[in-house]
């Protein structure tokens, strides 16, 4: 609308300037670290509180070599911090990560911010692809 036509100008001109990506943390940094970082740098919080779990989970990941992947955070959408009544621009808090998971294909590992529901994954030929309506009107291939 017309009274976003000034942002829209603004954006625009920010895109038509050079510039250099800027990334958060180097990748020879752990993981542990790349995920303090994310939540000081990115989220403007004082740092991680990682459950046993996920402290074992860092461990095993980095002996196994993994130390090279960006980390990613699995958090509410409801906030800038892992606390969905936290509103506006939160500060002084710490993120608890509940546990990491390796996302080897894709290459990344991500942490999870609390009780988070994650979706999976679908194969290179989901089962849904073989669901069809045959020519008496009848669905077929749900079993």
């Amino acid at each position: 609308g017309a009274g976003a036509a000034e942002l829209a100008r603004a954006v625009v001109s920010a895109c038509a300037q050079p510039s250099e990506p800027r990334l958060l943390y180097p990748d020879e940094m752990s993981l542990a670290a790349k995920l303090a970082t994310l939540v000081e740098c990115g989220y403007g919080g004082r740092g991680a509180t990682l459950s046993d779990k996920a402290r074992q989970q860092l461990a095993r990941l980095s002996a196994a070599g993994w130390d090279h992947l960006p980390i990613c955070m699995a958090k509410t959408p409801l906030s800038i911090s892992h606390d969905p009544a936290r509103k506006g621009v939160p500060t002084d808090f710490e993120v608890p990560v509940e546990e990491v998971r390796l996302c080897a294909g894709a290459g990344f590992v991500y942490a999870l911010a609390g009780p988070i529901m994650t979706m999976p994954g679908l194969g290179s030929l989901p089962a849904y692809r073989h669901i069809d309506i045959d020519d008496n009107g009848e669905i077929i291939g749900l079993s």
